[in-house]
């Protein structure tokens, strides 16, 4: 039990050690590739990516700890329509908060935040791609929980550690290439996309005789209930995670924004490595999974 525990502890450390040094190396590139301007607007658009999740709530919580009471009594189907559910909501969540997010963009960039003029189109354009994140991060941060709900931190903290390398390495490639801010967004939709299939299979290879079964309302009541509880947690994260950023976007501007960002960004990256040692004793709160850090929308690496 106790190498188990030391096994899930360092995996999961890894998880967010790797990709925190790959944001100290290039968080310096990126901003000079996108420009002061540049990247503030690219820290606001995944800070109101980030704030749209509040119309989570937060299933994740819920369906972990079901999962894993599931598993641990060897109930596949229980298992299999816990799993289903959940997807089903994220799915929802995700449309919702993504078309919400779409029809948004022109007033958020025109009204709510100073963006200056010469931004403002590519403003709308990267928030209106970034819609498309907000899905697929949805999904990922679902997908992500269920190895960990079954105790697997190896697999979830091996492939968030490829992906948290990856994209701001890759985002480094995609500027120096002469590309802009809309591409650096195209970027990490197409990753949040493969980053999804590769945890679907994970999650296969994990739960073998996993078919489609649809819960009772019992199991349905009994998920949504445990979520409940735990959604005023998941608020408050959110708004820890991404108040400051939309505050200052909104009264100072974008090139402010960018000046405290990186620092910001950095800070909290050094700072939730501690917590992540923790988090695999038994499953952890909604805010540590990945739709909250580069996983999904919340700080650009």
């Amino acid at each position: 039990m106790n190498l188990r525990l030391f096994h899930n502890a360092w995996s999961n450390l890894l998880g967010a050690a790797v990709p925190a040094l790959a944001a100290l190396v290039t968080v310096p590139l990126v901003v000079a590739g996108l420009g002061e301007a540049g990247y503030g607007l690219y820290s606001l658009v995944t800070a109101i990516v980030g704030y749209f999740a509040v119309i989570d709530i937060n299933v994740t919580a819920g369906s972990v700890k079901y999962i894993a009471a599931q598993h641990a009594r060897a109930e596949h189907d229980s298992v299999a329509e816990t799993l289903c559910f959940g997807f089903t909501v994220y799915l929802l969540i995700g449309t919702l908060g993504a078309l919400g997010l779409y029809g948004a963009a022109p007033w958020l960039a025109a009204e709510v935040f100073a963006v200056p003029a010469t931004l403002a189109g590519e403003a709308v354009s990267c928030l209106r791609l970034a819609a498309l994140g907000f899905l697929l991060g949805q999904l990922q941060s679902y997908l992500n929980s269920v190895p960990q709900g079954l105790m697997r931190f190896d697999v979830s903290g091996r492939i968030e550690m490829v992906f948290g390398t990856l994209v701001p390495l890759l985002t480094v490639a995609v500027l120096m290439l002469g590309q802009g801010l809309y591409e650096v967004i195209a970027l990490r939709v197409v990753a949040s996309a493969l980053h999804c299939l590769v945890l679907w299979r994970g999650v296969k290879r994990l739960l073998p005789r996993l078919r489609w079964r649809w819960p009772d309302r019992a199991l349905r009541g009994s998920i949504l209930g445990f979520s409940a509880y735990s959604f005023l947690s998941r608020f408050a994260a959110l708004s820890y995670a991404h108040a400051d950023k939309l505050v200052i976007g909104a009264l100072v501007g974008v090139t402010g924004l960018a000046y405290f960002t990186v620092a910001a960004t950095l800070a909290n990256r050094v700072l939730g490595l501690t917590f992540r040692l923790s988090g695999c004793s038994s499953p952890p709160p909604a805010h540590w999974l990945p739709a909250a850090n580069w996983r999904g929308w919340a700080a650009p690496t």
